[in-house]
């Protein structure tokens, strides 16, 4: 059966959770007579505890930065172009220091192009709940312990320990017409491949 391509390839529910950060102000009194204390020093055994949250927060930072630039090394480790049969060029990798999340445009597209991130079980669930909902759904064998694709163009991998990855085009096409459904298909097989055997 002959698919017909769709203009623009965008994947359901796959949009990069955001932290929001909590901003705190501290105002002060009106009154010009108020007198303030001498904070008492912080004792040794208190420095170097603050020390330690410190170390401990730089590492943890340090640990978000190379799990971005790792997971966008392994997804420029794969010719994209040919991946994805000559039918898309792609831009410069852009990883995120919250998670293991990266991105890399499409040349001629709107969007955030080839969308890559390790995620978690319940995400994965949230998404194959869609097959529910009417929405384009196909069962892929052979990849991770179980895996599926959405709209075309939203590849779900589920891996034996819960971990999860979703590859997928979060594009519309503005210049050019998109590839055909098969192809996107195999590009996102080929750069999950190279993802889940990375992990």
């Amino acid at each position: 059966m002959t698919r017909t391509p769709r203009r623009a390839l965008r994947a359901a529910a796959a949009a990069p959770l955001l932290v929001a950060g909590l901003l705190t102000a501290s105002c002060g009194g009106d009154d010009e007579t108020t007198t303030t204390e001498q904070e008492p020093e912080a004792t040794e055994e208190q420095a170097a505890e603050g020390e330690e949250d410190a170390e401990a927060a730089d590492e943890e930072s340090s640990s978000d930065d190379t799990a971005a630039a790792g997971l966008c090394a392994t997804v420029t480790s794969v010719d994209l172009t040919a991946a994805f049969d000559d039918m898309l060029t792609f831009g410069e990798a852009q990883g995120t220091e919250a998670r293991a999340f990266c991105t890399v445009p499409v040349d001629g597209a709107e969007g955030e192009g080839l969308l890559v991130q390790v995620t978690t079980e319940d995400n994965y669930q949230a998404r194959r709940d869609l097959e529910q909902q009417d929405v384009p759904f196909e069962e892929i064998d052979g990849l991770g312990a179980e895996a599926f694709i959405i709209n075309e163009a939203d590849l779900n991998v589920l891996l034996d320990d819960g971990t999860a990855v979703q590859v997928a085009i979060q594009a519309f096409f503005v210049q050019n017409e998109p590839p055909p459904a098969e192809v996107v298909q195999d590009g996102l097989v080929t750069v999950a491949e190279a993802v889940v055997d990375s992990l």
